[in-house]
């Protein structure tokens, strides 16, 4: 609202409208100069009402605060603060949401003040939502229908590696990491280097989705070499020689978060120091002597969740060097050996950095690139690659399941009217198929194209960070003309023909043009894109006609 001008008239222009008005009120009054006696005292009334003017326009603190408590409260504390500060505080206040009503507020709620619900520390990275959206009259029981006084929030997690995603270990260009629940494991065979009984140090990188019973992190046999497992609660457990010498750590790890574990034995058997992301975690006396063994090593044996970078190392690592170690990527370009407790470099002995994302197949770091790879590990039991930089999917203690309430849906519970009936569920990714013939340019190299081309879709398509950068917009379709519009920036690429995109629900309608041609796939309120696999076929010009060639 704008406020008025009360103080607009100077002292010169209250004398000039004073001195006009003097010969109709008072005829005989002739003399008008500076001297006279009574154009003194207009002067004087004139400066007099102009101060009475300013301090009119003017309102004194004690009316603000008066005000701002009737704003506030009688209860708010509005005179404690500078006047500024508490006029700021007060209108945030007044601005702030108390109910939400509109589909916006439902989504304001859930991206601004769901981060202060205590909520998010039981739920660890699964609560950290990237995105929210919230449909009105919706009921995701009846999709089809109108449903009054429903509305549906649709939350996207944030990607599996965002919270260490300052780390060498989670950099964008690691995609991959390995997901293991159930008798799901990595087997990394038996050879001998493997058969560590003297200076030992395990670390990998752990994210359990569940602490409720003992699960291994790395372990060759618990009564034998050595075995790392994290028990029931959070605690780190080390044993070995009989499979009783041992202890746990002081230190419990937090559900549903990346946690950098490790233990060393020192060289003459008789500790067994733990590490949590760097810091002592405690520290237990060893009674009894390792003893060498036959057993296999396995990463993960009766793990839920996902690891990364699991490592074997030949001697006890130095601490101020092992929380170094976790800062960098092991065996990467720049990484620099640890020391151990002599000040000696070390290098593992075995490195399964888990990040192989195809195949079943974890190759082992630390073997040479020629000869025999004696250590490479291999998927066993459901294990599979999980891509660290897509959403994760939202768990039912989250949204919800069928008659548990999730605990996002109670915190909206209390924000939404009596009349409204919410209902909060996971976004449902959909995989694109696209396919396409790409006629490449003279300096077009095939391989680079490819991967460019496969890359920049990728991009373009992701759930989080695609289409212009905030991810793909909830409802839109996703045209065969976006698709020739990203090869259109790719290098290499001359021309591109023939794009069609596919999706597992073949029976879906499609958008069409004017005569009635596909040109795209349609997706449902609950559904964001993610490219699925591709077709891409190349060919290169050949003086005056085109050939097929391969990358």
């Amino acid at each position: 609202m704008e406020l008025p001008d009360l103080d607009d008239r100077t002292f010169a222009t209250l004398l000039e409208e004073a001195r006009a008005r003097i010969p109709s009120l008072v005829p005989e009054w002739t003399d008008h100069n500076p001297t006279d006696p009574g154009i003194v005292l207009v002067e004087l009334l004139a400066w007099l009402a102009e101060m009475v003017s300013y301090r009119i326009d003017r309102i004194p603190e004690r009316s603000s605060r008066t005000f701002l408590r009737l704003l506030a409260g009688p209860e708010a504390n509005t005179g404690a603060a500078p006047l500024e500060r508490a006029i700021r505080e007060t209108l945030a206040e007044l601005r702030g949401r108390e109910r939400a009503i509109t589909t916006q507020d439902f989504e304001d709620v859930a991206l601004r003040r769901w981060p202060d619900d205590g909520a998010l520390r039981a739920l660890g990275a699964y609560a950290r939502l990237r995105r929210a959206r919230c449909l009105g009259e919706y009921d995701p029981a009846r999709p089809g229908a109108a449903s009054p006084a429903h509305c549906t929030l649709v939350v996207v997690p944030d990607a599996l590696a965002a919270g260490r995603a300052d780390l060498a270990s989670f950099a964008e260009r690691r995609r991959w990491v390995v997901e293991l629940a159930g008798g799901a494991h990595v087997d990394c065979g038996d050879d001998a280097s493997l058969a560590q009984t003297a200076g030992l140090t395990l670390s990998a990188w752990v994210f359990p989705r569940s602490l409720a019973a003992r699960q291994s992190v790395i372990a060759k046999a618990g009564d034998g070499e050595y075995a790392l497992a994290i028990e029931a609660g959070g605690a780190l457990d080390f044993r070995h020689a009989d499979g009783v010498d041992g202890g746990r750590s002081t230190h419990e790890l937090p559900l549903a978060q990346w946690s950098h574990v490790a233990v060393t034995r020192s060289a003459d058997g008789k500790w067994a120091s733990f590490f949590v992301d760097g810091a002592p975690a405690g520290r237990v006396e060893l009674r009894a002597a390792a003893v060498a063994g036959t057993q296999r090593v396995r990463i993960g044996e009766g793990f839920d969740g996902f690891v990364r970078d699991a490592c074997v190392w030949g001697a006890a690592l130095e601490p101020a060097s092992l929380a170094g170690e976790l800062r960098q990527e092991p065996l990467g370009g720049t990484w620099r050996a640890p020391t151990d407790e002599t000040g000696a470099p070390v290098r593992p002995i075995a490195c399964w950095r888990l990040d192989d994302g195809a195949g079943t197949t974890a190759r082992d770091a630390a073997t040479a690139a020629v000869g025999p790879r004696l250590r490479d590990g291999a998927l066993h039991g459901g294990a599979k690659w999980c891509d660290a930089r897509r959403p994760l999917p939202a768990l039912p203690a989250l949204v919800g399941a069928p008659g548990i309430p999730g605990r996002l849906a109670a915190l909206l519970d209390e924000w939404r009217l009596l009349t409204t009936k919410v209902h909060v569920v996971g976004y449902r990714p959909v995989p694109l198929a696209v396919k396409a013939t790409l006629y490449l340019r003279s300096d077009g190299q095939p391989r680079r194209v490819l991967d460019d081309a496969t890359a920049a879709l990728d991009a373009f398509l992701d759930p989080l960070r695609g289409w212009r950068g905030e991810g793909w917009p909830f409802e839109r379709p996703v045209y065969t003309s976006d698709i020739a519009g990203v090869f259109d920036n790719v290098p290499g690429i001359d021309f591109v023909e023939n794009v069609a995109i596919d999706i597992p629900d073949a029976g879906r309608p499609r958008p069409t043009d004017d005569h009635g041609r596909a040109v795209g796939v349609t997706l449902l309120p609950l559904e964001l894109p993610y490219l699925g696999s591709t077709d891409l076929a190349m060919f290169g010009r050949w003086r005056d006609h085109w050939d097929p060639v391969t990358p």
